[in-house]
């Protein structure tokens, strides 16, 4: 390597790579699109969840009221229940996520 080339690195690149290579950016937004894509897919499964979940109490609920079943009964609360539930989970896994963004934002001031 040149003095050149050497004075052009910042701290953390490799040694054969400068700021100018096109390469070692195209890899940085690679791994930023593929974190984002990956939150996505996971927000679409619990969305799918979520709507199997409804579609299911409601059709229970349908079958309920028209047939009297006892089974059935048992089913819409079953599917009730667990609707409720997993509602639940995704409003912990919410906040929990809103509360480490906040502490990171706020870790300077608990550090006096």
């Amino acid at each position: 390597m040149t003095t050149a080339s050497l004075n052009r690195r910042s701290h953390g690149e490799p040694a054969g790579r400068t700021h100018h290579d096109q390469p070692y950016r195209e890899h940085r937004q690679v791994q930023v699109h593929r974190t984002s894509a990956a939150r996505m897919e996971v927000r679409r499964r619990r969305t799918n969840v979520v709507l199997m979940l409804a579609m299911v109490t409601v059709g229970s609920f349908f079958l309920l009221a028209t047939t009297h079943s006892t089974a059935m009964m048992y089913v819409f609360v079953l599917s009730f229940l667990s609707m409720c539930a997993y509602c639940y989970r995704l409003v912990q896994i919410r906040q929990l996520e809103q509360h480490q963004q906040n502490s990171h934002s706020d870790s300077w001031f608990r550090a006096a």
